[in-house]
């Protein structure tokens, strides 16, 4: 373990050295304290190479100044049972040409998605809801479009299923099954998650029981306290009749 710990550690310096680092020309001391220091320096290579590593994966979209990477959101409101909820589908910065992607849902817990809301200025976006379980969105515009921060993209409404119990939930996620997602960013390239260029945050929808009318649960406790009280403390008769 040892000896490969240390041929890896070797490996790593040379190919410092072959950048051009200031470890061409340096030894370490003798003795452990020598090897302590060629330890910290080595992993000092290892962390500058990573970094490196993971800027030159990430620099074909995220290095480009300037363009804006968006991330889509799904809102997670409660659902009582029988009853119907609005999800809402957000973006935290929108400078694109086109935006697509598929919304999906557990078809046992949530049914009948129905638009109920589209951003105005986003113009004659496709939306295919007639598979149960998800939803489409497609979105393309031959000029640049811009929305303020956080702005709404749809809302869609969705009804509990028919005896769904309270404490079930439905996950609203991103997928990209059957439209991929996918934005055209302003420079013009393809933004994926895969890539760096779009994010989407996944939404919940849980069943509650219904919700308290606290007018009346207020109204039974007065009346209940009346009785109590009532009871310990009962009237007496101005009058009372005793026999001679």
């Amino acid at each position: 373990m040892k000896t490969d710990q240390f041929s890896a550690q070797d490996s790593v310096r040379r190919a410092v050295v072959k950048l051009g680092k200031r470890h061409r020309d340096w030894s370490p001391p003798a003795g452990r304290q020598g090897a302590s220091l060629l330890r910290r320096r080595l992993g000092g290579a290892c962390l500058v190479l990573s970094l490196c590593l993971s800027l030159s994966i990430l620099a074909p979209v995220r290095l480009r100044a300037g363009v804006v990477y968006p991330t889509f959101t799904a809102s997670s409101p409660n659902i009582t049972p029988g009853g119907t909820v609005d999800v809402s589908v957000t973006v935290d910065q929108f400078d694109l040409y086109s935006a697509n992607f598929t919304l999906s849902w557990n078809s046992s817990v949530l049914t009948s998605a129905t638009i109920v809301y589209q951003n105005p200025t986003l113009s004659s976006p496709g939306f295919n809801t007639s598979n149960s379980g998800y939803l489409t969105y497609s979105w393309f515009s031959g000029s640049e479009t811009t929305l303020p921060a956080n702005s709404t993209i749809f809302t869609v409404q969705f009804s509990a299923a028919s005896g769904v119990s309270v404490g079930a939930s439905s996950a609203v996620s991103f997928t990209d099954t059957p439209t991929a997602r996918s934005v055209t960013l302003s420079d013009l390239s393809t933004g994926t998650p895969s890539n760096g260029g779009m994010f989407t945050v996944d939404g919940t929808v849980t069943v509650v029981p219904e919700p308290i009318n606290y007018g009346l649960a207020c109204f039974g406790l007065l009346y209940l306290a009346a009785i109590i009280i009532r009871r310990r403390h009962p009237l007496r008769r101005p009058y009372s009749t005793r026999t001679l």
